[in-house]
């Protein structure tokens, strides 16, 4: 914890603790990134579901708005597209130099 921005140390507390979590975001569109850390967390696997999820909100979240932006909205869908589609690259760049067949590199791939 680093002692900056808005949020206190208070406020992060109950992050740490898996069923607290869950019911402090429960209401925010978070609430399927923390399941999946929290599932991942029971089980002693990865995160990487929950990073992909959290990686897709902000295109997903543009996405279905791409007819109603206004004002730097159009920009920011942009940037997030593209942003998305880089981190695409290096996944299939990564996942190729290792071996990985092509089912085995899709299912890693970001919401475009």
């Amino acid at each position: 914890y680093l002692p900056c921005g808005s949020l206190t140390e208070q406020d992060l507390t109950p992050l740490f603790d898996s069923e607290k979590a869950k019911t402090a975001l429960q209401k925010t569109p978070y609430k399927a990134f923390v399941a999946l850390c929290v599932s991942a967390k029971e089980k002693g696997l990865p995160l990487t579901q929950a990073e992909k999820t959290l990686d897709a909100y902000e295109t997903d979240y543009f996405a279905q708005r791409k007819y109603e932006l206004k004002k730097s909205e159009p920009f920011l869908y942009y940037i997030y597209r593209r942003k998305a589609e880089n981190a695409n690259i290096r996944i299939v760049f990564v996942c190729l130099l290792a071996g990985l067949k092509e089912r085995e590199i899709l299912g890693r791939l970001r919401a475009i």
